[in-house]
């Protein structure tokens, strides 16, 4: 028989792309920024002519800009807190689609109020000490807001971010607050939708907890929320607790506990963060679709 020899072929030549010139070079380019072109802007990017002629557009992560009632630029997001105008010493976020205040935890207005769509929803502690708000720059927090329990607020672009920080086991173990315009309701995820004239405008994610150790997943710990809502006007009272025992059990090294729902309203177009359970933050609201 005709023997067959084994079929081979050339070995493949390595070929190296050609690069053109000026693009994807290791030297840093001596191109800077010069003029921001305003009417690009987005919810979150923004676009620059630079220095040599290029166009470099940036994307954030979260919402940087917004648009104002009634115009159609995209203004620059600030959440600085500052002193507000209603002449009752409360301090408001200052630039954004949507705004957030903050008062004394007994205030007849309510402790924090937040302005969506022209209309007020407003959370005030239940069976609370009395504290007052003690700010910095986005920061908000109140002392002792109940026995051995501090309530830590921080304001971003896109919502606002609490913790509830429990400092030692014999803390309470369930915290209300009262909510008044609009209705809570407990979603499939676990979480929390507030609604205004049946309507969702608002939602509060599932609980995380954390320790001074490790992150808790929430269902073996007891973190829930409860709801109840009231018939006939927006408004009702949320409550956050854990299990009893599990909190009484800890050893002094695992304190502080964090618990973290977050509060996000239902508002302006945004970049969506995501959620884990190493998330120290309780009540947040959040501002996005």
């Amino acid at each position: 028989p005709t023997r067959v020899p084994p079929l081979s072929s050339p070995r493949p030549v390595d070929v190296l792309p050609t690069v053109p010139d000026g693009l994807f070079e290791d030297e840093v380019s001596d191109s800077v920024r010069v003029e921001e072109l305003v009417s690009e802007r987005t919810a979150s990017s923004d676009s620059w002519v630079n220095s040599d002629g290029s166009l470099s557009v940036t994307s954030y992560a979260l919402q940087r800009y917004f648009q104002a009632e009634g115009r159609a630029e995209w203004l620059p997001i600030d959440s600085t807190l500052v002193a507000s105008l209603d002449g009752v010493g409360r301090v408001e976020s200052k630039a954004n689609s949507w705004s957030v205040s903050f008062g004394a935890s007994t205030a007849p207005e309510g402790m924090q109020v937040f302005d969506l769509e022209g209309g007020l929803i407003s959370f005030t502690p239940v069976d609370a000490n009395e504290s007052k708000p003690l700010t910095g720059d986005t920061l908000v927090t109140y002392a002792e807001l109940w026995p051995g329990v501090d309530a830590v607020y921080s304001v971003s672009s896109v919502g606002v971010d609490e913790r509830l920080v429990l400092k030692s086991p014999s803390v309470a173990s369930s915290f209300v607050f009262e909510v008044v315009g609009a209705s809570p309701r407990l979603n499939v995820d676990g979480g929390v939708d507030l609604l205004r004239a049946g309507v969702v405008v608002a939602m509060i994610p599932p609980l995380t907890v954390d320790t001074a150790t490790q992150s808790i997943p929430p269902e073996k710990v007891g973190a829930r929320f409860e709801v109840t809502a009231l018939k006939s006007v927006d408004g009702g009272r949320v409550e956050i607790g854990l299990n009893r025992d599990w909190l009484s059990g800890l050893a002094a090294d695992e304190f502080p506990v964090v618990i973290d729902p977050t509060l996000f309203p239902t508002l302006a177009p945004t970049a969506t963060a995501s959620y884990s359970s190493s998330n120290t933050s309780i009540g947040s609201l959040r501002v996005g679709q």
